[in-house]
């Protein structure tokens, strides 16, 4: 492949590697000079480079040309100040508008390198401003703004007040529309901005007068014999600056200073305060040194920093005091690239970077000492800033954390490593492995002193130490809980462990004792006693049972103690969250004897999470208010409930073969106010029979204000034969009949059938007493003319039931029912 694409991502890339292997490859024919050359200072296609004289110059571009001819890559477009160098090059090499003309006569055009304007013959740095014409807008400002390249900085205090006027744009309201909404990006600019844009926009002209020398080495210089850094760092309210100057001294002692480098942010736009921004700007500092440091070629033999405000100082001083965040992560910043030794004050009036936080004119500009640094670092007999010298902080700063004065009052002095140590534990079974874990590492440590005494840490460790320390057994597992059980009961029970042990001992260890335990205690009436390894166990009666040593004699805990609810929260979890006595009688069979243990375990079982959740009261459904039409006072069924049940089937006539049977339903019409119903009797399940149903009724019980059902919807889908009939009837008739009729049919919601419970109840009843009626008469007895009279006699027992609570008093009245109602008789 021998060409590559120009605008890929990674065509940069490839360029830079083609380049840096060619000067590889010919590093041994064309000089390490040449490829120095290519590496450091090339930049794509364009190289830049100074070399003190001319026949340093000449040659080396001359190897790199055919460095580069190897690799077909032809450099041309030479330029240079001197113009021996130039003629030593053929016309077709040099650049363009240098091939036709006559060096020594002619004079030779400005040349632009990598975005800066070059006079090649006096050798500076200048500006060419050639501003187009844009609409006096937001859009247009930021087009001019934008349109001055200045990569190293050297003019931003020229360049600030027009970023300055736009982001006063950017925060304008536009108040002539009304709206109080930002300034659009193409609206005419204010009034009183506009004369404010065309100064600095016209001022921009005179930056073609500007020169600044490309060369930091002046001519007639003599040998340099010191190198140094000046870097100034100033903030204001708008904006925060930083310069840097090179301070070069020959071998005669005269001073060459230059301005290189300079860099200036807009201050924030959330208020902060003055030192803050100072600090800032010091930080901003810092870091532009440290690239500057990385660019030259140069030792350096000091760099010095300056900051006007002494609080600054102090802050990057300071050893003693602690501050806030702000100021800690800034100040971190500072010393990690500088020294505080590093650090001197200077006044504002000889701050250079004073002028890069305000805006001035280019005419303004060149009458500063912008340009050529402070008058101190340029005469070196005048006074300079002194060298470092502490600055005391302010202890009222708000920027500095307060001191915290801490006053021992008391010692405790915990014999063994204390209970407390516990509280970090969640789980019993947790706590007893970290301890069997410590007590394993102990036991190896002496293990491997007693065998190789003070040499032991000379050998290697024991091949199987890891495994060792990786096994817990059981009686590992005993030892930790023996020495949680001790350590505990000696804090606890410190008194009663004194009396015991100062005790005459028996030789079956029986302690007669109770002189010494005042009655008083808690464990006065358990018959405590120490065992072999000091721990404190209930003594009683049943020492000579076949029981187990933890079940006859169990371990004291006090209570409320943490560890004491760790043990108990084992159990709990141990018996799958079961009640307190089962929860209680597992912690004792565990071998544990935990004081007021009842409450500790019922207190755990209310905090409980997971019994709370499978033992927790059951949600209850909140009732809504009862429907108007059931808490009225009207005539008994002027608020109809009704509903079909069934069906019967009945036995019509005999025939030859049998007996012809036939289908029969109940029609059920309940009051919603009285409770009294009324049946009716049904051959089919069409609208024709249901219409002539409620015919007879209206014409026995009198018309109906409101009539309620269940949905017909309730049975799509039907799952019994009387749902399936329900749906065939014809609604629509139905519903014309009753509209005729002056009633009004309401419907209950689908799918919820607890809305007619009133007359699903008493359908169940009504079905209990035809249950019993039935069994009586035989399942071939029951025709049409039986079934209505038994629906007659059904309806009249259900309608004689009390409404209310029966008397108790034989001088109360007879009780309420809906018979009563209906035929005004006892």
């Amino acid at each position: 492949m021998t060409v590559h694409m120009f605008g890929n991502t990674c065509s940069p890339a490839v360029a830079n590697f083609c380049l840096r292997r060619t000067t590889e490859d010919g590093e041994e024919i064309f000089g390490s000079a040449a490829k120095e050359f290519v590496n450091n200072n090339f930049y794509i296609d364009d190289g830049l480079t100074s070399t003190p004289l001319d026949t340093d110059a000449i040659p080396l571009v001359k190897n790199t040309q055919a460095l580069l001819a190897t690799a077909n890559i032809r450099l041309h477009k030479v330029v240079s100040n001197s113009i021996v160098v130039m003629e030593s090059f053929p016309a077709e090499d040099r650049i363009d508008n240098l091939k036709d003309l006559d060096l020594k006569v002619d004079p030779i055009p400005v040349q632009r390198s990598l975005g800066m304007h070059w006079d090649v013959e006096k050798d500076a740095f200048t500006f060419r401003i050639s501003l187009p014409e844009k609409p006096y807008t937001r859009r247009g400002v930021l087009a001019i703004v934008n349109s001055t390249y200045d990569p190293l900085g050297l003019i931003t205090p020229i360049t600030l007040g027009g970023r300055l006027l736009l982001r006063k744009l950017t925060d304008m309201r536009n108040k002539r529309s009304g709206n109080n909404q930002l300034l659009g990006w193409d609206e005419v600019l204010p009034s009183s901005l506009l004369n404010e844009w065309l100064r600095w926009r016209d001022a921009l002209y005179e930056l073609q007068d500007v020169l600044i020398p490309r060369c930091y080495h002046p001519n007639n210089f003599g040998q340099i014999t010191r190198v140094e850094l000046h870097a100034f760092s100033d903030a204001s309210e708008d904006a925060i600056g930083a310069t840097v100057y090179l301070k070069l001294v020959d071998n005669k002692e005269r001073v060459s200073v230059s301005l290189i480098f300079a860099q200036t942010k807009l201050a924030p736009r959330r208020l902060t305060t003055i030192p803050r921004l100072e600090l800032y700007a010091a930080v901003l500092t810092t870091q532009a040194t440290r690239r500057v440091l990385k660019e030259l070629t140069i030792e350096v033999n000091e760099v010095v920093f300056y900051s006007d405000p002494k609080v600054v100082l102090g802050y990057i001083q300071n050893e003693k005091r602690r501050f806030y965040s702000y100021v800690a992560n800034r100040v971190q910043i500072i010393r990690q690239i500088s020294s505080p030794t590093q650090w001197r004050y200077v006044g504002t009036s000889i701050n250079p970077a004073d002028l890069a936080t305000r805006s001035i004119s280019p005419k303004q500009l060149l009458n500063t000492q912008w340009f050529q640094g402070p008058e101190f670092l340029r005469n070196p007999h005048q006074l300079s800033p002194s060298s470092h010298v502490e600055m005391p902080l302010n202890e009222e700063d708000p920027e500095i954390r307060p001191l915290l004065a801490l006053k021992l009052n008391a010692q405790q002095h915990v014999k063994g490593f204390g209970s407390r140590r516990f509280e970090r534990f969640s789980r019993w079974s947790t706590l007893r492995r970290a301890v069997a874990r410590l007590i394993l590492k102990i036991r190896t440590f002496k293990l491997r002193r007693d065998l190789d005494g003070e040499k032991s840490s000379m050998r290697p460790a024991h091949p199987n130490s890891e495994n060792i320390q990786r096994r817990i057994s059981s009686d590992l597992l005993k030892s930790a809980e023996e020495v949680l059980t001790k350590t505990v009961q000696g804090e606890s029970f410190a008194p009663e462990i004194d009396a015991l042990t100062s005790s005459r001992v028996h030789s079956n260890r029986t302690l007669t004792h109770k002189e010494h335990n005042h009655k008083t205690s808690h464990l006065y009436r358990l018959d405590p006693f120490l065992d072999e390894y000091g721990i404190l166990h209930v003594g009683g009666r049943t020492r000579c049972s076949h029981q187990t040593y933890h079940e006859k004699h169990p371990a004291f805990l006090p209570k409320d103690h943490c560890l004491s609810y760790l043990v108990i929260n084992h159990y709990h979890e141990k018996t799958h969250h079961q009640g307190q006595l089962i929860s209680q009688g597992a912690v004792l069979q565990g071998g544990f004897w935990i004081i007021s243990c009842r409450r500790m375990v019922s207190k755990l079982i209310n905090r409980c999470v997971t019994c709370k959740r499978l033992r927790g009261k059951v949600q209850e459904q909140h009732m809504s208010d009862l429907p108007f039409d059931h808490l009225e006072t009207p005539p008994p069924f002027t608020n109809v409930g009704f509903d079909v049940f069934g069906p019967w089937v009945i036995h019509m006539r005999k025939l030859r073969g049998g007996t012809s049977n036939s289908k029969r339903w109940g029609l059920i019409f309940t009051c919603l106010n009285s409770r009294a119903v009324h049946i009716e009797v049904l051959d089919s399940m069409d609208s024709s029979s249901f219409i002539c149903g409620l015919r007879r009724f209206f014409a026995i019980r009198g018309p109906a204000a409101v009539l309620r059902c269940d949905r017909g919807t309730n049975f799509l889908g039907g799952k019994t034969e009387l749902e399936n009939a329900l749906n065939e009837m014809d609604q629509d008739s139905i519903q014309h009949y009753l509209s005729e009729e002056g009633c009004q049919w309401l419907f209950n919601p689908p799918h919820a059938s607890h809305f007619g419970g009133t007359w699903e109840r008493q359908i169940g009843t009504i079905r209990r007493v035809l249950d019993v009626m039935l069994s009586k008469l035989g399942p071939r007895q029951l025709t049409h003319d039986l079934l209505v009279t038994l629906m007659a006699e059904v309806s009249a027992i259900v309608n004689a039931h009390p409404i209310g609570v029966l008397p108790t008093d034989p001088d109360h009245p007879q009780p309420l029912s809906p018979a009563l109602l209906l035929t005004m008789k006892t």
